[in-house]
């Protein structure tokens, strides 16, 4: 059986950008996630999946957006097996005054 687990506006301050002064000043990122994987007897824990999201994305100092993106995706798949398709969103509410840009990924390792 198939479940999905879904993260809903995770906010983190973490340095995340190309400019000079965003590898200096850490800026808000909003992450959403919808995690689908196979449960049988064994259930992702929403608690450890944003521990490691968390972890993750403050360990590595990610430039851009496309690169947190893809490496975020592998590594959750690496550390949670039974993932079997992810969506992930990032955005950046407080770069720009008139949108608020960001990017997805939609993998399927099935």
């Amino acid at each position: 059986m198939e479940l999905c687990l879904i993260i809903e506006d995770l906010t983190l301050d973490t340095i995340i950008g190309i400019l000079p002064h965003e590898r200096i000043q850490a800026q808000k990122l909003h992450l959403n996630a919808k995690i689908f994987y196979d449960y049988h007897q064994e259930f992702l824990d929403y608690t450890h999946i944003i521990e490691f999201i968390t972890n993750d994305i403050h360990k590595h100092k990610y430039e851009l957006l496309e690169d947190l993106l893809l490496n975020l995706t592998k590594n959750l798949k690496d550390t949670f097996v039974n993932i079997t398709s992810l969506y992930l969103e990032v955005k950046k509410p407080e770069i720009l005054k008139d949108c608020i840009p960001g990017a997805s990924i939609k993998r399927s390792f099935v």
